[in-house]
């Protein structure tokens, strides 16, 4: 059974389906993308996030789910923790911005604020990490999972960063209704 997901090795999405199915993990660049392998019966199952404690609906993965008259099987709780990373040795002063998807920024953004730093978006939290890595990128840091510094051989500059402790995402396990 092959499970999609959006995002990079290390990304929220991964880690949770990594916690919950023995499925095969595949990757999306975009949301969309799930729902077109889905209708294309590429993949079995999409794995979405809908909702967020601190940053709120996703409501492009709600209207997603009408266009593609897909069926939701179950829903699954995963809780987010976030980590400023950066390249080996960079310091918090070199950060000239940092990265993440525009849910983990809005769920880190009193650190942010708290700590000077400014924000661009990025399609994913890990895609970050690995632009960094494979770039040798020394003056952007990334919001993103302890897995996704571990896995782009990334230093964790500050661990769990979000506003609230209490961050959890609730996933959907989705599949085409035909």
């Amino acid at each position: 059974m092959i499970i999609g997901y959006q995002g990079e090795l290390g990304c929220h999405s991964y880690n949770s389906i990594k916690k919950y199915f023995k499925y095969i993990p595949k990757a999306f660049k975009t949301f969309k993308d799930i729902f077109i392998a889905l209708n294309n019966k590429e993949i079995d199952y999409g794995y979405i996030p809908i909702n967020n404690t601190l940053g709120g609906r996703l409501h492009e993965n709600d209207k997603l789910i009408i266009e593609y008259n897909i069926k939701i099987i179950e829903k699954y709780d995963y809780k987010i923790n976030h980590n400023l990373i950066v390249y080996p040795g960079v310091k918090k002063e070199n950060i000239k911005y940092v990265q993440s998807h525009w849910q983990a920024l809005a769920q880190c953004r009193e650190y942010l604020l708290k700590n000077n730093l400014s924000s661009k978006e990025y399609y994913d939290t890990s895609a970050v990490s690995k632009y960094i890595s494979d770039n040798d990128i020394k003056d952007i840091g990334a919001i993103a999972s302890k897995e996704s510094a571990q896995i782009y051989n990334l230093e964790i500059l500050e661990e769990d960063i979000q506003d609230n402790d209490n961050n959890v995402t609730t996933f959907l396990l989705i599949k085409n209704n035909n």
